[in-house]
């Protein structure tokens, strides 16, 4: 009987695998979500009602559609991480985030976000259209969008804006990254309560 003798670089390429089967490596994946501004106390009396407004429909672009933190390397090139995970769909985080912001930077504000019923009534509605949001080569976190504030279920247009935000990233990691994001969502917020408060307080003062 004839006996086959393996080459010893095979029998090693085995026993490798038996062993980090039997001792896998430890998983690095982390998981990372947008946060929402701390909750303000403010003297300032707001709307002498509540506010109803609708927000969405909420675009982002198709390249951050996906489970990896993206960062830009290049003028023409992104980065998806190794390691490092949205703990959810971005885009619902980004919804997420801005209407709870936006809930306490206007006071007796109830906030919707689309999509709602047909026939829901709002004092206004936002609609947003980002461009990017993402961390650059310049150790940046940029949030650049587009966004439009109507009246009510009107069609007709009371203020057009495009936002261009940086946020300078504290540091290398990760966590750096999604925290100047947030930063950078929370500035938007801002921008966004003082377009919808100046809306609604000519609507009031037209109806008068």
């Amino acid at each position: 009987m004839k006996r086959f003798l393996l080459p010893i670089p095979y029998l090693l390429t085995v026993l490798c695998g038996a062993c980090a089967l039997l001792h896998p490596s430890p998983d690095r994946s982390r998981y990372f979500t947008l946060t929402s501004m701390a909750k303000l106390d403010s003297d300032d009396p707001g709307p002498r009602r509540d506010l109803a407004l609708g927000l969405g429909p909420i675009a982002l672009p198709a390249y951050l559609d996906r489970p990896e933190v993206v960062s830009r390397v290049g003028s023409n090139e992104l980065h998806a991480a190794t390691f490092d995970f949205w703990a959810g769909s971005l885009n619902d985080q980004f919804k997420s985030a801005l209407s709870q912001n936006l809930a306490r930077m206007i006071d007796r504000c109830r906030v919707t976000s689309y999509p709602w019923y047909a026939g829901t009534s709002f004092d206004a509605t936002i609609r947003i259209d980002v461009v990017a949001f993402e961390v650059g080569t310049d150790r940046t976190a940029h949030l650049v969008a587009r966004w439009v504030v109507r009246h009510g279920s009107s069609t007709d247009v009371s203020d057009v804006r495009e936002s261009n935000l940086s946020i300078p990233v504290a540091g290398d990691d990760a966590s750096d990254k999604v925290a100047a994001l947030s930063e950078a969502l929370t500035e938007f917020s801002g921008e966004l309560a003082t377009a919808v408060r100046v809306a609604t307080t000519r609507t009031a003062a037209a109806e008068r």
